[in-house]
Order: C-alpha cells, then sequence, then structure tokens
C-alpha cells in the first residue's frame, strides 16, 4: 500500500482531499468530522446531537448535563443525574432497594439510600468514624447507637445540606443536632 494513499481519508465525498501528516492525524479527522465514528448520542430525539453524535461519553455526559438538565437519582447520599433508562441500570448496580444498607446516625435517620457495603463502609467514613468492623456497620444499619463511644461525630456532607439547620454539622450522642 502507498504510504501517502493511507494517510489520505477514503471517506466518500470528505471534502479533505490532502494526505494527513500522519496516520494518528488521519485517525483523528475521522474521529471529530465524521458522524459514524460519533458513536455516543444524545437519547433526546428532538436534539441536533440524537443524530450527530459525540465522539467520547465524557463528552456526551457534559452534554446531557449542560443542555438537558437531566434529573437527580431519588436516592438520598447520591449526586448521579441521568435521561433515560440509565438510571435503572444505575439504581440496580448502586442502590440495593429493600436490602441494601441504611445509615441511621443521628442526622441520617430517615435517609433511603440503598448502600451497596463498599458504598456503607464509605458512607460511615464521612461521619468521621475511622474503619469499623462488619458487626459495628450492621449495628449502625440497625440503628443502635450504644457502641458509639464519645457520642460525637460529624453529619455526612448530604444530610448536613439537606436536613441540617445552617451553621450545625456534628450530632450528639442523644441524637439532637
Amino acid at each position: 500500500m502507498n504510504i501517502i494513499l493511507s494517510k489520505r481519508c477514503d471517506v466518500h465525498g470528505c471534502t479533505v482531499k490532502k494526505p494527513f501528516n500522519s496516520i494518528e492525524d488521519r485517525q483523528a479527522h475521522f474521529t471529530t468530522t465524521h458522524k459514524i465514528h460519533r458513536p455516543n448520542h444524545c437519547p433526546i430525539e428532538e436534539c441536533t446531537r440524537h443524530s450527530n453524535g459525540f465522539t467520547t461519553l465524557g463528552k456526551l455526559v457534559e452534554h446531557i448535563k449542560v443542555e438537558h438538565d437531566p434529573p437527580k437519582c431519588t436516592f438520598d447520599h447520591c449526586d448521579f443525574r441521568s435521561l433515560g433508562n440509565v438510571m435503572v441500570g444505575h439504581v440496580q448496580r448502586m442502590h440495593r432497594q429493600g436490602n441494601g444498607w441504611e445509615c441511621k446516625l443521628p442526622g441520617c435517620e430517615g435517609s433511603k439510600s440503598g448502600f451497596t457495603y463498599d458504598r456503607f463502609r464509605s458512607h460511615v467514613f464521612s461521619h468521621g468514624i475511622g474503619n469499623w468492623s462488619y458487626s459495628q456497620l450492621w449495628a449502625v444499619d440497625r440503628g443502635d447507637k450504644s457502641f458509639i463511644l464519645d457520642g460525637t461525630f460529624v453529619t455526612c456532607k448530604h444530610c448536613s445540606e439537606s436536613r441540617a439547620p445552617s451553621g450545625q454539622n456534628e450530632a450528639s450522642k442523644d441524637g439532637t443536632a
């Protein structure tokens, strides 16, 4: 194969006729110019980007956030936003409805998060509590506060923003803020 020909765009109807400096430049041209190489399409049919997609998934996600203001996940402690059936997959992967872990530390009582075990451990850590054993985490999930030794810990960011009066971020042993 002629090296010059291999550096030319071979898409029928393309207006770029001169060879590219490198095979990588030609590939970049394909990805940014020809819609057949834009596999990430906006799910909103009325949007111009529904037929003329994006080269990367990241660009599509940014477009959706800026242009379409997608709804937020209905679970507490989750900032995920999406359109269409992507949310269904997110809920199935990230939240365990009915059998997930729930934080019942003061400030989080009544929240609906459906944490997976790993996300629950991470969440409890956001309260300023270090590495706890499985049995201690299980007690938090069940609402048993008797194992909290010093009685004071930080309210998680989500709950302090959505529930606590402004200026308060500490919870006391008896659950009052």
